[in-house]
């Protein structure tokens, strides 16, 4: 009779509580989907937004990067006018031809001098034999002085040349 008894109790007991078990695991399912759905919702939700500030931000950029360059383009214009790049090859021509000018004080000036002649001496009692292109007295003449004499050479001269001072 105990053996029946276990055996009507495991019958009994087994099939209720199977019946309320899968009622509850069908409601927490039913709870655990909704759940679920609502994360993904939610996720779905943040992603939307994270979208929306990358294209604000790529808008931001974009529209930055084309004011940053107009204001380029104006100051590149503004720099690099025709003008402009004429007066510095000017400027650079007039700084070369001047880097080739040498100005000696104390040659001895007179009447129908022949000063390549004396300007040849000079040179040559320094042991410098630059070609020459022109040579002429600078300033106002007076009695009782010497005019300085200007050199032009045909290339810049050595070093040298330039760097010893000379008086006659």
């Amino acid at each position: 009779m105990a053996a029946n008894w276990l055996f009507y109790s495991e019958s009994l007991c087994i099939p209720s509580l199977a019946n309320g078990c899968g009622e509850r695991v069908d409601k927490q399912n039913i709870s655990l989907i909704a759940e679920q759905k609502t994360v993904i919702d939610l996720q779905k939700e943040l992603i939307e937004k994270k979208d929306e500030e990358l294209k604000s931000v790529q808008t931001t950029v974009q529209t930055e990067m084309k004011s940053y360059s107009s204001a380029l383009k104006k100051t590149c214009a503004a720099a690099l006018t025709p003008k402009k790049i004429c007066t510095a090859v000017k400027t650079i021509a007039e700084k070369d031809e001047r880097s080739r000018n040498i100005v000696i004080y104390g040659i001895s000036e007179s009447d129908g001098e022949k000063l390549e002649n004396k300007v040849s001496e000079v040179l040559g009692e320094i042991n410098e034999k630059p070609s020459l292109r022109d040579c002429c007295r600078v300033g106002l003449k007076r009695a009782d002085t010497s005019r300085p004499t200007k050199l032009s050479l045909e290339r810049r001269g050595k070093q040298s040349l330039t760097s010893n001072r000379v008086h006659f």
